[in-house]
């Protein structure tokens, strides 16, 4: 069952069209700033392009896409770029670009504002921002430490958990990985995913080892899931990311994913745009958390791996892939 409030993102943007039929001449212009690639892995885009489309956006005219495509210190020209085009309100995904287009004083609807948006400076309080920044805040250092419990539950024999990470995303993340890692007598490795020089090379030194892989907040990540699903299994690793990316994939590898249900958590990013495009200023429109999160289970990769899931976990999950 879908929760409420996605419900809700769904039924409130299928009534903006009409809602915004009475200022059908006033032009409306949207930014999306993505802080890695505009590329075909973008999860965010595949949800958001056909709303663009109902409510009557046009890409290149009414929303203008950017990203920095490997080159990250363009971000803040990216963001002049998008203001010169006199946009009304940047979408971003990722702290990078969030982070450059809160330092222009851009109107944000910020997407997987994954680090604390007090703590970062991005407002004075969830309830009431107060600057130029609202959106969605994706606890992501709380979802690492559930990822980590999750492999524990799913491969008791692990002792040491491989953390791909991404030093764009900040370091909130992966310290509260690594210190739940311990407190679970887990010993960790952080391999910087970019640097690695791919999959092969980033896994293959902890084949025949009892390790297990968590991906953290990876910028990108998408693009390439199924290449490092494929190492996995290969190697004989177990793989927890976030999302469902193994739908997209060729072939099964990773054996778990614990995350938001995207098509509606990337909906809600719309609903702020509008009140925002409607006059709101974003300093007046809370930041949301997710209500709702999904378990999935892959028993193609388990049965490759020789994992067990246990009954406790099967019966947690939203689905199970066979």
């Amino acid at each position: 069952m879908i929760a409420r409030r996605a419900l809700l993102a769904w039924a409130f943007v299928a009534l903006m069209p009409a809602a915004r039929a009475q200022g059908a001449n006033v032009r409306r212009r949207i930014g999306f700033l993505h802080s890695s690639s505009l590329g075909a892995g973008a999860a965010s885009l595949s949800v958001l392009r056909p709303l663009w489309a109902q409510l009557g956006f046009v890409e290149g005219e009414t929303v203008l896409l950017r990203a920095p495509e490997g080159h990250p210190s363009r971000l803040p020209g990216l963001v002049d770029e998008l203001m010169r085009a006199e946009v009304q309100v940047i979408i971003t995904l990722g702290r990078p670009a969030t982070l450059a287009a809160a330092a222009r004083m851009a109107p944000v609807v910020a997407i997987d504002m994954e680090t604390d948006p007090i703590r970062a400076g991005l407002a004075r309080s969830v309830a009431r921002p107060g600057g130029t920044v609202t959106g969605l805040f994706l606890d992501q250092p709380s979802l690492a430490a559930k990822w980590i419990d999750l492999l524990r539950e799913a491969v008791p024999h692990a002792d040491q958990v491989v953390l791909l990470w991404d030093p764009r995303t900040g370091r909130d993340q992966i310290e509260v990985a690594q210190a739940h890692a311990a407190r679970r007598g887990l010993q960790h490795v952080t391999v910087d995913w970019l640097a690695a020089g791919g999959p092969d090379a980033a896994l293959a030194p902890f084949a025949g080892t009892s390790s297990g892989i968590i991906v953290l907040n990876v910028l990108g990540f998408s693009a390439r899931a199924a290449e490092f699903g494929g190492a996995a299994l290969r190697y004989r690793l177990p793989m927890l990311a976030f999302a469902r990316f193994h739908r997209a994939a060729p072939a099964p590898g990773l054996l778990m994913s614990y995350g938001v249900e995207q098509r509606n958590y990337y909906a809600r990013s719309m609903v702020f745009v509008d009140r925002i495009l409607a006059g709101t200023p974003p300093g007046e429109l809370p930041i949301e958390l997710p209500t709702r999160y999904e378990l999935t289970l892959d028993l193609r990769t388990a049965r490759v791996l020789g994992v067990t899931f246990p009954v406790t976990l099967l019966a947690q999950a939203d689905e199970v892939l066979e």
